[in-house]
């Protein structure tokens, strides 16, 4: 997997647009997904009591790298309906924390036209 940074952060002034891609994702075109979520360990203790930030996928059929796009062109990327993740806990390291379901984000990707088995999947807030 291939993401824009090393980190996930909470703050309004960096970190607007952090992604993920997902290699070959085995899953066909029109598939029922059935439970999906991101899973994110902290690697320091977080500063805020709690966060929130919109979960998108990139709605297009087979994403390319990161390298192409700056971070800032992100936002203008064709996205998925966003699922909320608010009211998230302070963070301790080497904690897991699971995301809300993004089952139907996931849903939207396999649904599309173009999708196909094995094509990669990116994932943003």
């Amino acid at each position: 997997n291939e993401s824009t940074g090393s980190e996930l952060g909470f703050s309004s002034s960096s970190n607007a647009y952090v992604g993920v891609i997902f290699r070959n994702v085995a899953l066909p075109q029109n598939a029922t997904v059935a439970n999906a979520y991101l899973e994110f360990t902290a690697y320091q203790n977080s500063s805020s009591s709690t966060a929130s930030f919109n979960i998108y996928g990139a709605n297009v059929d087979d994403v390319g790298s990161f390298n192409r796009y700056k971070r800032y062109e992100l936002r203008d990327i064709s996205k998925t309906a966003p699922v909320g993740w608010t009211n998230i806990p302070r963070w301790y390291r080497n904690s897991s924390y699971q995301s809300p379901s993004v089952t139907s984000v996931v849903q939207q990707i396999v649904n599309r036209s173009g999708w196909q088995s094995g094509y990669s999947a990116r994932s943003f807030n």
